[in-house]
């Protein structure tokens, strides 16, 4: 159940008509505050160049031009939002001075496809999607 104490669910299934009285406001307030810090976490960019510095350092061929906190940031946003949409916010973070360079769609594409995730992150071989909530 949400913290918010309200589930669809029960008055789907006729369980009431009326949200609980005992929602906590603060709570999911915060839960809303805390989403938004997620998905414009400007973190990466404060320590890219320090980032990239370490990527680099004993690396072969031509060196990366993005860290990899950039990138996984980018991975982030492109849950809602193409790849030529994320060069559209690079080079808006750019033009805010937020980040150095702008890196162009197929490079996000290279970089965000070839990520690795940990075990963690990955839904098992037999997983069965299902909905959740409602809509």
């Amino acid at each position: 159940m949400p913290a918010s104490g309200f589930n669809h669910w029960d008055i789907a299934a006729g369980k009431g008509n009326k949200p609980s009285p005992k929602r906590d406001w603060r709570s999911y307030n915060e839960e809303l505050v805390v989403r938004g810090e997620f998905l414009l976490n400007v973190r990466p960019f404060k320590r890219w160049k320090r980032e990239l510095k370490k990527a680099n350092e004993n690396k072969r061929g031509r060196p990366y031009l993005y860290p990899d906190s950039f990138v996984r940031w980018q991975a982030v946003w492109h849950q809602w939002v193409d790849y030529r949409g994320l060069e559209g916010i690079a080079r808006a973070l750019k033009a805010f001075h937020l980040i150095p360079r702008a890196d162009d769609y197929t490079t996000a594409w290279h970089r965000i496809s070839k990520m690795v995730y940990p075990k963690s992150c990955r839904a098992p071989r037999n997983w069965k999607w299902r909905q959740t909530a409602p809509g």
